[in-house]
């Protein structure tokens, strides 16, 4: 969360709402909520983070980075069209 706010991705009051969450799945779900409002670029860079920083996230952001690589070029956030 704190490499999140730090490059602009998420604010620090997304980032304190999602710590006030009490399961990691509860945070999870708050950060692809918030996720789900950024434009195509800053989703992206989310991606981007995963994939540089040294995480088990690497290649999960790698292969969902190859996956929306048609949505992004249209410039759309992918989690935009997810459902639920």
């Amino acid at each position: 969360m704190n490499k999140l706010a730090d490059i602009g991705i998420i604010l620090s009051c997304e980032r304190q709402m999602i710590s006030a969450q009490e399961s990691a799945t509860e945070k999870l779900r708050s950060l692809l909520i918030i996720l789900r409002e950024k434009s195509a670029s800053e989703f992206e860079r989310f991606l981007t983070t995963l994939t540089v920083t040294e995480t088990d996230q690497q290649p999960v952001a790698a292969a969902v980075l190859q996956a929306i690589h048609t949505l992004a070029e249209q410039g759309q956030n992918p989690l935009q069209y997810a459902y639920g």
